[in-house]
């Protein structure tokens, strides 16, 4: 993004702590470490004085322990006019509807990756499949009060703008 954006300041954050330390690495390396800062935290802990324009919540949000506290801390963050972009895999509202290849292939990774992360916290346990209509419950109930999915130009991955 910093790349992208050469007027932008890049944030990034995320509860695990080599994560932080490899995109500090990284983004030093790529002579960015002017504009682009780190930091190990949660997200539902950002605060109303952050100010941001855009958030992206990338492939995360079905992970989550408590999506809804993430989603209110990135609500709370953003200005009036931001948006938070959240990307996760693209599922049927029903298992019906995930009897499919794709459908097949989340449920797996659910298994062995996304629910064990947050059921292992005492999360929800939403996993990869958690489909469109959860999404946008999720999105309101954090206090967002405008969700436009976003075409990607394929069916794998649900990409939705939220506004406050």
């Amino acid at each position: 993004m910093a790349h992208a954006f050469p007027a932008a300041r890049v944030v990034g954050i995320d509860t695990h702590e080599p994560a932080i330390e490899r995109a500090r690495t990284d983004a030093a390396a790529a002579g960015l470490d002017t504009r682009v800062t780190f930091s190990v935290m949660n997200a539902a802990e950002l605060s109303a004085a952050a100010e941001y324009d855009v958030v992206t919540a990338f492939e995360v949000v079905h992970d989550l322990a408590d999506p809804v506290a993430v989603l209110r801390g990135i609500r709370r963050s953003l200005k009036p006019t931001g948006a938070c972009l959240t990307l996760d895999p693209f599922a049927a509202d029903t298992i019906d509807g995930n009897l499919n290849a794709q459908g097949k292939f989340l449920y797996w990774a659910s298994v062995f990756y996304c629910l064990t992360v947050s059921l292992a916290q005492g999360g929800v346990g939403l996993g990869p499949c958690m489909g469109e209509a959860t999404a946008r419950e999720l999105a309101a109930t954090a206090g967002f009060t405008r969700v436009r999915r976003l075409g990607l130009g394929d069916e794998t991955e649900l990409f939705l703008e939220l506004r406050p």
